[in-house]
């Protein structure tokens, strides 16, 4: 605490110095946890609980900070978050790599005694879950300014607290051996830590979206009558704008009174369409594989872009079902039945590996798909 107090204090004199800039207050700012978690533990304490102590200290002396300049602020801001986006993302890779070790050497255990760590990590997240609504109940934090924090509100919060770095980081901190010995129970904790993060993440999951209102669809009605309102507002300013030249006036309004007409955007029906058109692509290539008209090679490739470029829905399946398709030509012989007749103006030779020439006859193909699809 002793050494966030410090370092706030030098912070603060770098901003009265006129020394908060970007190349000096984010560094200083990102080596801050660093030489406070080295100092404590060179005087032999916990390095993770000096350093959440000296983010507390930081937070109560906020306000100190607060004429710090507001670029400097915001590149600050972005940096932690990305920082803070990689440590969580590293701290559930270690969760990951831990878990199995521990689980091993639990698994020994009888089933009553892992059952009783299952329902030490259900206890402590309902103890939390609890803490966290009376909490908001009790105003001891404000939700919002004009009045008290409904009973809604105080159980969507404790319901959304997600436990998951701090917890996990303090878990695994946890010393091998101590005095000579292995460290007690330091498996068992770790389980126990890892039942809480995963409760955690699985109750808001189930229990936020029977809490939540629905989303409801947009009236498209009343949006228009108010985006018709705004252009109609606008328009009436530009008119009354006396130093906007006539050109650009006209120039201005003709945009304007543009989006009045302009219909919003169905996305479903857009991914729809997309899809659409994905499964038609693909089955464009069976069809000219099948008929001779590309090789396997240039396939396989299309077949391989297909795949990779899948978006949502059941396209998907569709197009792992034309590459199904695709790849069992690969132990067919590729040959143009001389009964059916093929359309006019396709190349009637088997290419042979001519990249240009599979291109050319998948364009064509794909223009009469497509006119047939409209």
């Amino acid at each position: 605490m002793i050494a966030g107090i410090l370092f706030v204090k030098l912070r603060t004199f770098l901003v009265n110095q006129s020394m908060d800039t970007t190349s000096v207050i984010v560094p200083f700012s990102i080596m801050t946890p660093f030489a406070i978690y080295l100092i404590s533990e060179m005087l032999g304490c916990s390095g993770i609980l000096a350093v959440v102590s000296a983010g507390i200290m930081h937070g109560v002396n906020q306000s100190q900070l607060k004429l710090t300049s507001t670029n400097v602020r915001l590149v600050t801001n972005a940096t932690w978050q990305i920082i803070a986006n990689l440590l969580n993302g590293i701290v559930f890779v270690l969760l990951g790599v831990t878990l199995p070790t521990v689980i091993n050497q639990i698994m020994p255990y009888s089933d009553i005694f892992i059952l009783e760590l299952v329902g030490f990590g259900a206890a402590i997240y309902l103890f939390m879950a609890l803490l966290r609504f009376f909490w908001v109940k009790f105003n001891l934090v404000q939700t919002n300014h004009h009045r008290d924090a409904t009973l809604k509100e105080a159980l969507l919060t404790a319901v959304g607290g997600v436990h998951g770095t701090i917890t996990l980081s303090m878990a695994l901190s946890l010393p091998f051996t101590a005095f000579g010995k292995s460290f007690p129970y330091r498996n068992q904790l770790i389980f126990v830590a890892t039942v809480v993060i995963l409760l955690s993440l699985l109750v808001p999951t189930i229990v936020l979206p029977i809490l939540l209102p629905k989303k409801k669809d947009q009236d498209q009605d009343t949006f228009k009558k108010y985006q018709g309102q705004m252009v109609n507002y606008a328009i009436s300013k530009v008119k009354n704008d006396a130093t906007i030249s006539l050109v650009d006036r006209n120039y201005i309004i003709d945009m304007l009174n543009s989006q009045k007409n302009n219909p919003a955007t169905n996305r479903k029906e857009i991914r729809e369409i997309m899809n659409r058109t994905k499964e038609i692509e693909a089955q464009v290539v069976v069809d000219a594989l099948s008929q001779g008209q590309i090789s396997q090679q240039f396939a396989n490739i299309f077949s391989r872009r297909i795949v990779a470029t899948s978006g949502r829905g059941s396209g998907f399946w569709k197009r792992l079902q034309y590459l199904f398709r695709l790849q069992t030509h690969r132990f067919k012989k590729r040959t143009v039945s001389k009964k059916k007749k093929l359309p006019e103006g396709f190349n009637n030779t088997i290419n042979n590996g001519n990249g240009d020439k599979d291109r050319l006859n998948l364009i064509r193909w794909w223009k009469r798909a497509n006119k047939s699809a409209r």
